[in-house]
């Protein structure tokens, strides 16, 4: 600790950076970006409300099942969530249709929303084990 902060600190500064890149990149370019691909405003802001309540539904079933003691680990559901965004990416570029984008766009939207209490949730677990984050 030459420069005064740990090395979690720094991976755990990492990890918030590349979500919030990510939440800010899906969530403040989806107007131009469904736009562009010709999706009226009304048809975009139904999909980000209608995504933002069923996350607003979700995470409290998912982290119910991460507080179970035989749940996998909050790195495991960060990974998992990860390799999802990472799918749904891949399945948007051919998805040019409208209902399929609409669709992916919306699933995207979910997993990120739902991947937000799980980051907080590292930062949590490692203080809890003892571990010096700042």
């Amino acid at each position: 600790m030459a420069n005064g902060i740990s090395s979690l600190t720094k991976k755990y500064a990492l990890s918030q950076s590349l979500y919030w890149i990510n939440f800010m990149i899906i969530l403040e370019f989806s107007g131009m970006f469904l736009v562009g691909s010709g999706i009226s405003n009304t048809w975009i802001g139904i999909v980000l409300a209608v995504s933002g309540l069923i996350s607003t539904l979700i995470q409290p079933v998912v982290a119910a099942y991460a507080d179970r003691p035989e749940s996998p680990s909050v790195k495991w559901f960060l990974s998992a969530f990860t390799v999802i965004l990472i799918l749904l990416s891949a399945l948007l570029l051919p998805a040019w249709q409208a209902a399929r984008l609409l669709l992916i766009y919306a699933l995207w939207i979910i997993v990120l929303e739902v991947m937000t209490p799980f980051h907080n949730a590292l930062g949590t677990e490692s203080i809890n084990q003892g571990a010096s984050l700042d």
